[in-house]
């Protein structure tokens, strides 16, 4: 039995230090307004509950949401090592923010 091939996690981009303080400090912003929006919404679902159930389905949908893409966001700056960026790890993490 052979190993899987797994070459595809092994592609790595280098990045200079300035932009990989950027990267991950835009990105730790940016996952906690989305987490901090997250409550805030889902406190406002609560705080409405029982009137429109349509509007309250949609809210819990943004609020659930904006929770995935800020936990994503929050975990984006480990794709970062020593100067280099994971490539598979980042488009994994491209895909699962535009999902949400």
């Amino acid at each position: 039995m052979r190993p899987a091939d797994r070459s595809f996690l092994l592609r790595f981009l280098a990045v200079p230090p300035s932009l990989e303080r950027e990267l991950r400090t835009v990105t730790r912003r940016a996952g906690a307004v989305s987490t901090v929006l997250a409550v805030l919404t889902a406190a406002l679902v609560f705080a409405l509950w029982g009137t429109a159930n349509f509007v309250l389905v949609v809210e819990g949908l943004t609020a659930l949401a904006l929770l995935v893409s800020g936990c994503v966001l929050l975990t984006a700056p480990s794709h970062l090592a020593r100067g280099h960026l994971n490539l598979a790890l980042a488009e994994q993490t491209g895909r699962l923010t535009l999902l949400c």
